[in-house]
């Protein structure tokens, strides 16, 4: 019987960070798939970043993660998103050749020390008499043994497709569904409940007419995700447009009258579907009023030949689908490659974790990825990165690696879903985060890189580089603070007004043309926005009094006076770790706070006092 410290199952975008993230803390680690060829597959969009989203990227690279190393070999268009607003809302977005993106993160993780691909189906959790993880039981290896195991299934638990009234098992289009680890799960005590997300139809490239279509190009200067690996030639590859096309009053009329026969109106999907990602006969309805709606055309890849009409995702039947695609301007002749679907799948609850992602109640079993509820690449990939680490921390005895919520936006994200849960599929926002001027994506470097190096996820190579960039930082703003400029005003002083930025300031005399752009942004940001970060961090230091305030276990909510009990019920049921994951609960009052620390501190007391 083979034994491993961690085994991941499942290798989506979550599964290979897990793995990644394990092996790299040197756990001898398995990850099993069902198609070894098919690791970090795009199954959806294409894309890596956008709003939110390119947030974490930068905070996966900054961690020792493979995400932004993968997008930057694959990128074919870069585009930054908000660029003319202020530095806390920007965000990097990546259109990716998803072959080339796939065969990159295979060949990262093949390539990588203590690690094990394993091309088979994982059918059980195996779980000791006291309560902790053991082991897998594959569909051909037999059992193997484990420390840790990461759950990060995907959509393939008990995956069901619907096309009209078509229904397929599978996980994805032409992959099959995993329904016996579904039944361990729920063995092993786990509720699930079925989510639902969604894809368009796939158009051929030289069936469309883009003479009738929007041209959008890329950025003229492209900026990579990853802070610490710089491909040779930047960017890898050829950098194309995107189109944009869009709906109109006879594509809303060709849905509403076959909207019957979508199975998400026929009541067929039990699913709850992403709000913030709908499908074109969910917006139709939902926004009657209005005329039109975007559609961005997006290549898959530079050498493939199929386009991603991203906006008009689809459960509808293939015959409605040809009727209201080829009613779009420009796709009137529209050859379909594949049509659109919904997938249903299985999820757990996952405010049963803690913030480390790993199971309240069984020892050493983490989930991560859509299994929890959220959806999209990166907050799959964030989630994994945080699960594999924390399992391979746990294999080796060592602290937990925990990131709060005014850390990064993983931190938001993961206790968003832990005390909140998911009762819709999760997708990450600016507006999520409270401090999201401090949790800039251009500084996740400089915000998480002790913490990386202390958990042991980065070497002395990405400690150089950040202690290179923060020594220069601090070098050029000395510079600007002390070198005077006209009528004796100081260059920092020049550079708080909207109008002037640093190159501004070195035609006017500065020296600092020799500054990188990535420390001279920086300076700008720290300078401009000095009374708003500052105001920021001084918020961010109640909160952390608060945060750290931990509610011990032997806590009985039905013991405790003054609570409600719908309080006790949803403090029950969630189990919050500190006072802020309590006091961030769905109807939590003040009231309720203070009740538990006054029983806190009493209880706390009484203890002392029987032990001596």
């Amino acid at each position: 019987m083979e034994r491993f410290d961690v085994v991941v199952i499942g290798a989506g975008h979550a599964g290979a960070e897990a793995a990644y993230a394990a092996s790299r803390l040197g756990c001898k680690t398995a990850l099993v798939t069902f198609d070894a060829g098919k690791i970090a597959a795009m199954s959806c969009n294409p894309s890596i970043g956008g709003l939110g989203k390119g947030q974490l990227v930068k905070e996966v690279d900054a961690l020792g993660g493979i995400m932004g190393i993968v997008a930057d070999r694959s990128a074919i268009q870069y585009r930054i998103l908000n660029a003319s607003k202020g530095p806390a809302v920007r965000a990097t977005r990546a259109q990716c050749d998803k072959y080339v993106y796939s065969r990159e993160a295979g060949e990262i993780l093949a390539n990588a020390r203590n690690l094990k691909i394993i091309a088979d189906e994982a059918c059980s959790i195996s779980i000791n008499p006291c309560d902790r993880v053991d082991g897998v039981v594959l569909a051909d290896a037999g059992r193997i043994e484990a420390r840790a195991v990461v759950v990060a299934a995907g959509t393939f638990l008990r995956g069901l497709m619907h096309t009209g009234k078509n229904k397929t098992i599978g996980g994805r289009h032409g992959d099959r569904a995993s329904n016996i680890l579904s039944q361990s799960l729920e063995s092993c005590g786990f509720e699930l409940f079925r989510l639902k997300t969604g894809t368009p139809a796939r158009i051929l490239k030289r069936s469309i007419d883009f003479s009738k279509l929007q041209e959008q190009r890329g950025d003229n200067e492209p900026r990579p995700f990853s802070f610490y690996v710089k491909s040779p030639v930047f960017p890898a590859l050829r950098q194309i447009s995107c189109h944009i096309t869009y709906t109109n009053p006879q594509v809303h009329e060709i849905i509403n009258k076959n909207i019957n026969r979508s199975p998400l109106f026929a009541g067929e999907i039990k699913g709850v579907g992403p709000r913030y990602c709908p499908s074109i006969e969910d917006k139709v309805k939902r926004f009657f009023n209005r005329n039109q709606h975007q559609v961005f055309l997006e290549p898959e890849g530079l050498d493939g030949d199929e386009y991603y009409p991203n906006g008009i995702s689809t459960s509808l039947p293939s015959d409605v689908q040809e009727e209201f695609i080829r009613a779009i301007a420009g796709l009137e002749n529209a050859v379909f490659t594949r049509f659109g679907y919904a997938v249903e799948y299985d999820c757990i609850d996952p405010r049963i974790l803690r913030s480390t992602l790993e199971s309240k109640d069984v020892a050493g079993l983490f989930f991560a990825g859509q299994i929890n509820g959220t959806s999209g690449y990166e907050e799959a990939a964030a989630q994994g990165l945080v699960a594999g680490a924390n399992a391979a921390l746990l294999a080796q005895n060592k602290d937990s690696l925990i990131i709060s919520r005014e850390m990064a936006y993983i931190g938001v994200m993961i206790d968003d879903l832990t005390t909140r849960g998911a009762d819709e599929p999760y997708r990450m926002f600016t507006s999520r985060a409270e401090h999201r001027l401090s949790l800039r994506e251009d500084n996740a470097d400089i915000r998480l890189f002790e913490l990386a190096a202390g958990a042991g996820l980065i070497g002395q190579k990405e400690v150089d580089i950040t202690s290179e960039k923060l020594n220069s930082i601090k070098k050029y703003k000395n510079i600007a603070e002390n070198h005077r400029m006209k009528q004796g005003v100081s260059a920092a002083e020049l550079l708080k007004r909207p109008e002037i930025n640093w190159r501004t300031l070195c035609e006017l005399g500065l020296p600092g043309l020799d500054a990188r752009r990535e420390v001279y942004e920086q300076i700008e940001t720290q300078i401009k926005y000095e009374g708003y970060i500052k105001r920021d961090l001084e918020l961010l230091d109640g909160v952390k009094r608060q945060e750290r305030m931990k509610i011990p276990a032997w806590v009985e909510y039905d013991k405790v006076p003054g609570l409600s009990n719908e309080i006790k019920n949803r403090l029950k049921a969630t189990r919050p770790e500190t006072l802020g994951q309590m006091n961030r609960m769905p109807g939590i009052t003040p009231a309720a706070v203070a009740n538990l620390v006054i029983f806190i501190k009493i209880s706390e007391e009484r203890r002392k006092r029987d032990r001596q």
